[in-house]
């Protein structure tokens, strides 16, 4: 990250806000930056040290004797090159792609603090306006089954998973536990030129390339309402897409007997899930619930608006 001393950026979320993309294009091609990220090829591709992060903050029953050979790892690779851990479940309290017993957010951020302590750090976290991306989020919470006793999307506001959404509250609770904290607009992560100047200039201060980083929704209006249709996903097709290699999964094509099992779990053991949204009722609710958030978020976009070019 062309500093006099190499650093560990953590970039902890959110989802819906360009995330895959910048993992994907973006995060694996800073130049002299180690990417500990969550692989959009599946966890089970991620670089190992993710992994074991990942394990250590979100499990609720962590060994400390992790913690020790975790912290070991980053120093020597510290030697080297500036780091960057990425993943957008730090906000979440959903835990099952590790295959741990999951904990609140709250305390996956301060076991991820703890870890970095000793070492010169700083939060990145990609925002957008909550009253644009919680039902997106909810509806994308539905594919992994994460929402189960969330019958509603009224209840999913009223959830922990939501209470990150209230941004002035998140950023006052990271600046007590990590060294620095910066919030980016998703309008700037995907407004090129903008997000290449505002992110080489203020966040990550080393030259990116350009990639397409949008990405939307499916929506379909019925009766003043509007419903997703979402596939939730069962077990099986939970596993397969986060612990099967692409490597493996283009082996099993090539068999047809495995091909056809693998596509009847997938497909038998998940189910389509119609999500409803009343326009008339829960938009009113969530400008009340927050609208403190959707002013911080304004507020963050119009300093980056300066970027402009």
């Amino acid at each position: 990250m062309n500093r006099e001393k190499n650093k560990i950026t953590i970039h902890i979320g959110f989802h819906k806000t360009a995330t895959t993309s910048y993992q994907k294009s973006i995060f694996p091609n800073l130049e002299n930056v180690e990417f500990l990220g969550r692989n959009w090829k599946g966890v089970s591709e991620s670089a190992s040290l993710y992994q074991e992060i990942c394990e250590y903050c979100f499990n609720s029953n962590s060994d400390e004797r992790n913690y020790e050979r975790i912290n070991a790892k980053l120093a020597d690779l510290l030697e080297t090159k500036s780091i960057l851990i990425s993943d957008e479940w730090f906000l979440s309290d959903y835990s099952g792609f590790y295959g741990v017993k999951s904990c609140p957010w709250q305390m996956k951020l301060r076991k991820l603090a703890k870890l970095l302590s000793n070492f010169e750090h700083e939060v990145i976290v990609f925002i957008r306006s909550p009253l644009d991306c919680l039902f997106s989020q909810y509806c994308e919470f539905k594919t992994v089954g994460l929402p189960d006793a969330l019958k509603s999307f009224n209840r999913y506001l009223n959830s922990n998973d939501a209470k990150a959404y209230d941004y002035c509250e998140l950023e006052r609770y990271l600046n007590t536990i990590f060294q620095s904290v910066n919030f980016v607009t998703f309008e700037t992560l995907i407004s090129y030129p903008v997000s290449k100047l505002y992110l080489e200039r203020e966040v990550l201060n080393v030259k990116i390339l350009k990639s397409e980083l949008e990405h939307t929704n499916n929506k379909v209006v019925n009766n003043n309402k509007v419903q997703v249709k979402v596939v939730k996903k069962g077990f099986f097709a939970k596993f397969y897409d986060s612990y099967i290699s692409h490597n493996l999964r283009r082996k099993l094509k090539k068999i047809k007997f495995l091909g056809d099992i693998k596509n009847y779990l997938y497909s038998n053991k998940s189910s389509i899930v119609t999500v409803p949204l009343d326009e008339k009722k829960i938009p009113v609710e969530m400008e009340r619930m927050f609208s403190n958030a959707e002013a911080f978020y304004q507020g963050k976009l119009d300093y980056e608006r300066k970027f402009e070019i």
